[in-house]
């Protein structure tokens, strides 16, 4: 393929990943202006990259060009999608609105604000009951969570006083 149609897919793919609010994967039927299919394309940028490495084959340029155009992708996904990083955004947005919330405040992903709250806080206090032993990603989701509880807490204690 050539670097320039892979920039422009490359480009396209990041497009429909905003537009969607999410990583677009192979099970998803959205495609490119020309009709080919977004996720199976990504998904076969990677399997390329993958077989070149394992094949540890010496790259030409143009390859290599190309395996920094996907580099690039795979940053802006890990940026915008990673799920560490939209739960440290949500956690940001949250303590931003929280002085004017209402029952339709929603996050810049559309997620319904007061219901995420709820939701992760019935989840956390059952992970507590179940005494589960959490990854490392979901220990620093629930200590974010926690540090949240606490300011709201915190900032509820001196409205009353």
């Amino acid at each position: 393929m050539k670097y320039e149609n892979l920039k422009v897919y490359r480009d396209s793919y990041m497009k429909l990943c905003m537009k969607y609010k999410r990583k677009i994967t192979q099970d998803d039927s959205y495609v490119f202006e020309d009709g080919k299919q977004a996720g199976r394309w990504y998904s076969n940028q990677l399997y390329k990259i993958y077989h070149w490495r394992k094949e540890n084959k010496q790259l030409s340029c143009k390859q290599m060009d190309n395996v920094m155009l996907i580099a690039e992708l795979d940053n802006f996904l890990y940026d915008h999608f990673e799920k560490l990083n939209v739960y440290e955004r949500r956690v940001e947005e949250f303590l931003e609105q929280k002085e004017m919330l209402t029952d339709d405040s929603r996050f810049t992903d559309g997620v319904l604000m007061r219901r995420w709250f709820w939701s992760e806080q019935t989840k956390y206090k059952k992970w507590y009951q179940e005494k589960k032993e959490l990854t490392k990603n979901e220990y620093q989701m629930m200590m974010m969570f926690a540090n949240l509880e606490n300011e709201i807490y915190e900032k509820q204690k001196v409205k009353k006083r």
